[in-house]
């Protein structure tokens, strides 16, 4: 592979695209032989591919090891496409270069998570982190024309918070709050009723957890945050479509709720809510 061949490859796969529409990116697969041509040539191409794709009308991604994106082309000059890491272990890839991990393949032949069949056939499992298809029709990439005027309707924010006695009765909105006064939350799930991915983590024991993106009690590894056992005393949660408002309060401060804070992922806020130390017992959020 060399910059010459790149340019062909780029060319003869923007051939094939035209005409048809992606809901997902087009991810370039960086893997086998090319990893062995030099860090700074393969940087290149992959810059090189994707840039052409981008200038093209397609949202453009990579695809591969985390292990081998990071070590045999310099990610740090990659961090503006999508990342689609496979590593199959129970805990999501570190990105060290900053890059956001968009979508991680998590399993295949090999699943420490779950098992490795679906419908008795082998398969490669992922979990996606952003809301692609919503992203590229509002963009008018991938063949799709931008959309104008488009009227969101918000949906429900669903969740449910697990004590030392088990899960609680699921709330949505601010119909009410998740948790009991007093008793420390030792878990919590949520989601959106249209199906939007949001992820979410908890801090708990001195550190916080991994990131989570599902909803379901029985999933220890991506169903809900949290350990299930310590006190949660800070929580933090991420949608790219929504703005995502919430609040806890604390076993030590009684009834009254810390400052609301804000999901606004857009425009690049970092939020969380909660104080460290301080277990969490009640937990509200809502869609501005």
């Amino acid at each position: 592979m060399d910059m010459e061949q790149a340019k062909k490859e780029a060319d003869y796969l923007i051939s094939l695209l035209k005409g048809k529409k992606f809901e997902y990116p087009v991810f370039y697969d960086v893997e086998a032989d090319m990893l062995n041509i030099g860090k700074e040539l393969l940087t290149n191409v992959i810059k090189y591919i994707l840039g052409t794709l981008e200038s093209a009308g397609y949202w453009a991604g990579l695809y591969g090891s985390s292990d081998n994106i990071q070590y045999y082309a310099d990610d740090t000059q990659l961090t503006k496409w999508s990342h689609w890491m496979a590593k199959y272990s129970a805990s999501a890839p570190e990105m060290k270069s900053g890059a956001e991990l968009q979508m991680w393949q998590f399993g295949g032949t090999t699943n420490v998570i779950r098992s490795n069949k679906i419908n008795g056939i082998t398969v490669d499992q992922n979990y996606c982190y952003v809301d692609y298809p919503a992203m590229i029709k509002s963009s008018g990439l991938n063949g799709y024309p931008k959309s104008q005027n488009v009227t969101v309707s918000k949906p429900d924010i669903i969740y449910a918070v697990k004590t030392a006695n088990g899960w609680l009765t699921k709330v949505k909105n601010t119909e009410d709050y998740a948790g009991l006064e007093n008793m420390p939350a030792v878990a919590v799930m949520m989601k959106l009723s249209d199906g939007t991915p949001l992820k979410y983590r908890a801090h708990t024991g001195g550190r916080w957890l991994d990131w989570v993106t599902g909803y379901d009690k029985n999933d220890y590894y991506n169903g809900y945050a949290g350990d299930g056992k310590t006190p949660i005393d800070a929580i933090e949660i991420k949608c790219d479509k929504y703005n995502i408002q919430y609040k806890v309060s604390s076993v030590a401060d009684g009834t009254i709720y810390y400052a609301t804070v804000s999901d606004n992922t857009v425009s690049g806020s970092e939020s969380y809510a909660g104080v460290f130390g301080k277990p969490v017992d009640k937990f509200m959020a809502w869609l501005e």
